[in-house]
């Protein structure tokens, strides 16, 4: 992403990490939006409405680390 977007955003920062353990401080977001990676996550083989514990933990942790860095803002 940051090869294909230099000429036109090359001041954004892209980083990659696991969303369950981010490496970034808390309130450092003043807003955190999720489009789509919790959806991603409760992908699995299974019944959609009765997902595997393990899946909702995920979900649970991904929701805890925005919280985290959103804490001071809510």
């Amino acid at each position: 992403m940051r090869a294909r977007h230099a000429e036109t955003r090359p001041d954004m920062r892209w980083d990659e990490m696991d969303i369950r353990d981010l490496k970034y401080d808390e309130g450092d977001f003043d807003i955190v939006l999720d489009k789509g990676t919790m959806d991603a996550m409760l992908t699995s083989i299974g019944d959609v409405w009765n997902p595997p514990e393990e899946d909702v933990q995920n979900c649970r942790k991904e929701v805890e680390e925005a919280v985290r860095y959103n804490i001071n803002h809510v």
